[in-house]
């Protein structure tokens, strides 16, 4: 009579234990890589030189692009691959956070990569470019 009811009692235990384990779904996004994919807007930053530069000219931006990381897992760490391309952050915390993107000197940089990892190392890259520029463009 006792060993039924201790049965009983370990096969409620076990039955409850099962449900409660079923229910809360395994986890968090960022375990299971964000429903969203990372990404980042704009993909791409390109300066434009002012009107009447010189031909074959590279110009540095008077003000910076602000670019948004969505989707994937927060943190996000953001590094460039150039030391004439800075970031305002080199970390950011939260899903659709943003980051500024300038570039301090006037040398022609073509298709510079600001890399940008989300906690489970998704990674995709923010283009830069400056020039050469064509006159007048």
């Amino acid at each position: 009579m006792i060993q039924r009811k201790l049965f009983r009692l370990a096969a409620l235990v076990g039955v409850c234990g099962l449900a409660a384990l079923s229910g809360c779904g395994g986890g968090d996004d960022a375990e299971a890589g964000g429903p969203v994919a990372l990404n980042v807007v704009p993909a791409e930053v390109a300066l434009s030189a002012p009107v009447g530069t010189p031909a074959d000219t590279c110009v540095a931006g008077d003000s910076a692009t602000i670019v948004y990381i969505n989707g994937g897992a927060a943190p996000y760490t953001v590094q460039s691959t150039d030391a004439s391309v800075a970031v305002s952050k080199s970390v950011v915390n939260e899903k659709g956070g943003s980051f500024m993107v300038a570039v301090l000197d006037p040398v022609c940089l073509t298709n510079i990569q600001i890399l940008i990892k989300d906690k489970l190392n998704n990674q995709v890259n923010v283009t830069v470019s400056n020039g050469p520029f064509k006159a007048g463009t």
